[in-house]
């Protein structure tokens, strides 16, 4: 799958963070992503913009195809995620709003993959302990409570 290929070599140039969102699609890609924590405050509230994985440049963060936040995690539990896209769209999805079980905060890490190669979901949501864990499709789903 070259969607898999792809994001683990970003991965591995990327320094991950709690929350990563990576760009799988052929077009560029603009949108916010809110994460709401268990005790209901806003953990993230970012946009971003990125590049197609073949146009990006490593070191040059207006040409990335994925971004990594930090400091999200709060407290163990159920975190909101949402994720909206803006002025485009993968497959005819705009938008996904997902509960993500943050178990252990200072090991687990959140991966958003946006256009994901082979799979149903046009944006997809999985949280795990590393790289591949949050890279790898057919391995491992959103963790449940």
């Amino acid at each position: 799958m070259a969607g898999c290929s792809a994001i683990g070599e970003l991965a591995g140039e990327l320094i991950l963070g709690e929350v990563n969102v990576f760009n799988e699609t052929d077009q560029q890609i603009s949108g916010s992503i809110k994460i709401i924590s268990p005790d209901g405050d806003t953990a993230l509230k970012k946009t971003f913009e990125l590049v197609p994985p073949e146009d990006s440049e490593a070191g040059d963060d207006a040409k990335n195809s994925g971004i990594a936040y930090n400091d999200v995690w709060t407290d163990a539990g159920e975190y909101e995620v949402s994720i909206e896209l803006t002025n485009t769209d993968i497959e005819d999805t705009t938008s996904t709003e997902e509960m993500v079980n943050i178990a252990d905060t200072g090991a687990e890490m959140l991966g958003v993959t946006l256009g994901p190669d082979g799979r149903d979901e046009a944006i997809l949501l999985r949280a795990g302990e590393d790289a591949a864990d949050i890279s790898d499709p057919a391995d491992v789903s959103t963790q449940d409570s």
